[in-house]
């Protein structure tokens, strides 16, 4: 017995990877909501969470202080990829809208201040910038900020109002979920069949993380993201996880009895969340 147990922990030191405890959870709180809600998305404080259906109609913000929630918006694809501004008193969306069984897309927001909705003029849409990224680039643009993102499987820094792509993986590979790290100076990204990386935001200094799927930055060393499995027509299984960035250390921050799904991160506060596959949302207080 006592040599199965040494062959076991000479893989696993020899495999690269650990499972430490990089975070300590020090609340974990379940929303108090009447619907199943879905994609988080926490503020820069970690205050407010946005939340949607899990087809992405309507959104919502819950303000978890005062634990209430209020409606934004009810239209069509609302709850797609929804930003908040830098300061947080606005919330970036866009709204699906059909005429003549034509399709197209509406920017819009919200100001909390006001509680009030007000439709955009449209952003100049650039070669490399899609419908489906108003919402970020409307935020990127208030913030007079730099971000990174992922379109068309393609992956792009955007500076100033110049976006330029970025390939640092090469041979036609495919990107997605592609951010910006906290201090701005590295990119992290899944391609596809292949891992999640990072790298810098030249392109270079590539960094294999591993697999984690929809990954977002906790802070500029560790990332957020879901280790999921299928059967080929849904979801069995998925946890949330948190990694070092060069893939060495991992942590299960979920419950085991959970498929806990999409999570979000607010580095300011230290806070993640995630939805369950039932439409819980669950918002972890986190201390290192």
């Amino acid at each position: 017995m006592r040599k199965k147990l040494l062959m076991w922990a000479l893989l696993i030191c020899c495999s690269g990877l650990t499972y430490a405890q990089l975070v300590t959870v020090t609340d974990r709180v379940e929303l108090p909501l009447s619907t199943a809600a879905f994609y988080p998305v926490l503020n820069q404080d970690g205050s407010e969470l946005l939340f949607t259906s899990e087809n992405y109609y309507g959104l919502n913000l819950y303000q978890l202080d005062k634990r209430a929630s209020r409606v934004i918006s009810t239209d069509e694809g609302a709850g797609f990829k929804p930003c908040f501004e830098a300061n947080d008193n606005k919330v970036y969306f866009q709204r699906t809208t059909r005429v003549n069984m034509r399709q197209s897309k509406e920017l819009q927001s919200y100001d909390k201040d006001n509680n009030e909705v007000i439709s955009l003029s449209d952003i100049e849409l650039m070669p490399n910038v899609s419908e489906k990224t108003l919402p970020r680039r409307a935020a990127t643009l208030a913030n007079n900020a730099t971000a990174a993102f992922t379109n068309s499987l393609k992956l792009y820094i955007e500076r100033g109002g110049k976006v330029m792509q970025l390939d640092p993986m090469g041979d036609g590979t495919r990107y997605i979920w592609g951010s910006l790290s906290p201090d701005g100076s590295k990119v992290l990204f899944t391609a596809t069949g292949k891992g999640t990386y990072t790298c810098k935001v030249d392109g270079s200094q590539l960094t294999k993380v591993g697999y984690l799927n929809a990954p977002v930055w906790y802070d500029d060393n560790l990332v957020v993201g879901m280790v999921d499995q299928d059967n080929g027509d849904y979801i069995t299984s998925s946890s949330v996880v948190i990694k070092t960035i060069d893939g060495k250390q991992s942590q299960v921050l979920s419950s085991a009895s959970e498929i806990a799904m999409h999570p979000c991160s607010s580095t300011e506060s230290g806070k993640i969340a995630y939805n369950t596959i039932e439409g819980k949302i669950i918002v972890l207080n986190l201390k290192k």
